[in-house]
């Protein structure tokens, strides 16, 4: 994938927003072009970025220079990285020739790094092992330091060997510790770069910002991208991305997640509760533990257990804390993870909670 428009966008809403700060030398899983962009959308970088207007001129004049081809140039991509105060530049790709490390990402990575900043845009889904690709990313990435990863999630059905579920990301981040440092969606890329190749825009459109993986609200914003394009009767497909920054915050070794079920109607209602409130799980057996293991896969940290078993208060169920019942004084929601709901849902009665409300049940939630 060459960096477009709405990926300059993105870049300057990391700078603006203080991500990139601090932050110099950055490796490219597969190096990236610029030399197809126009004057018009070089120029609303520049602006949305607000940088010193002399060097963003100097850096266009230089990157209007660059030639692809026998003298191995990046195609731009060192001049605009320049611009967000990245000063070291190099790249890694198993087969161009332009790249500084020959890599095989479907192996591994040795020898070289980590960076400040580890770029996958468009990337991960050409591996097969995209597992692997997704640890090689992770043992590049200096504790401290980003990985920003732009991939295809439904559309693009013949682009790569995967479209990458948006779900992947919070499991990521919760396996390894990540900070999610911005997350955004973009429903029909494909349409918003056909209109900006059409004339200089005036500004690079904003993309709509999830501050938490809203599933409900991106499949609605692909389907409606779906159906645009077929009453208009277009013939390029739909192209829907998702843009995330992950912070590796520690030097722990790689966790590859798991996904313990699918997104379920009752699921996706409990992770907009999770928004606004803690969640608490009433019950610390097995089925408790698989309800802990499914919401880390959606990016949900359970925050305690209640359980009427006291010789298990103090006790951890994989890390999380096992307290006595009550009424939780955070307004958190529980969950009941036991297979005597009944008598759990009227002692929770007792405590004036209401189902729905204030309670419900795994076992509802995670088969409707």
């Amino acid at each position: 994938m060459a960096i477009n428009p709405i990926m300059l966008s993105w870049l300057a809403s990391l700078k603006n927003a203080g991500i990139l700060e601090g932050l110099h030398g950055l490796v490219e899983l597969g190096p990236q072009d610029l030399t197809s962009m126009n004057e018009g959308i070089l120029t609303a970088f520049a602006r949305e970025s607000k940088l010193p207007q002399k060097r963003v001129h100097e850096q266009l004049r230089r990157l209007s220079e660059c030639r692809m081809g026998e003298d191995y140039y990046y195609g731009g991509a060192p001049e605009i990285y320049a611009l967000l105060g990245i000063e070291s530049y190099e790249a890694a790709d198993l087969f161009d020739v332009r790249a500084k490390y020959k890599v095989d990402l479907n192996q591994g990575v040795d020898g070289f790094g980590p960076f400040d900043i580890v770029t996958n845009f468009g990337t991960a889904e050409h591996i097969l092992n995209i597992g692997n690709a997704f640890r090689a990313i992770h043992d590049l990435t200096r504790p401290g330091g980003l990985s920003l990863h732009v991939l295809p999630a439904y559309g693009n059905l013949v682009h790569g060997f995967y479209n990458v579920n948006p779900i992947v990301y919070p499991a990521l981040a919760t396996a390894n510790g990540y900070r999610i440092e911005s997350c955004y969606y973009a429903g029909d890329m494909g349409r918003a770069q056909m209109e900006l190749a059409q004339k200089p825009p005036e500004r690079i459109p904003d993309l709509p910002l999830f501050s938490q993986m809203d599933y409900a609200a991106i499949d609605a914003a692909f389907r409606d991208a779906a159906f645009r394009r077929d009453q208009a009767q277009l013939r390029y497909p739909v192209m829907d991305y998702v843009f995330v920054a992950f912070r590796r915050l520690t030097d722990a070794p790689f966790v590859i997640p798991s996904q313990y079920m699918a997104p379920t109607r009752g699921i996706l209602s409990l992770l907009k509760t999770a928004r606004s409130r803690a969640i608490v799980l009433f019950g610390a057996g097995a089925m408790g533990l698989e309800a802990v293991g499914a919401l880390r896969g959606f990016g949900v940290n359970p925050s305690r257990f209640m359980d009427n078993a006291r010789d298990r208060w103090g006790q951890t169920v994989s890390s999380v804390p096992i307290e006595p019942p009550g009424r939780p004084l955070d307004r958190a929601f529980v969950v009941i993870t036991s297979q005597h709901h009944r008598e759990i849902a009227a002692q929770l009665r007792t405590y004036d909670l209401l189902e729905n409300e204030d309670f419900g049940t795994w076992q509802g939630m995670s088969s409707s």
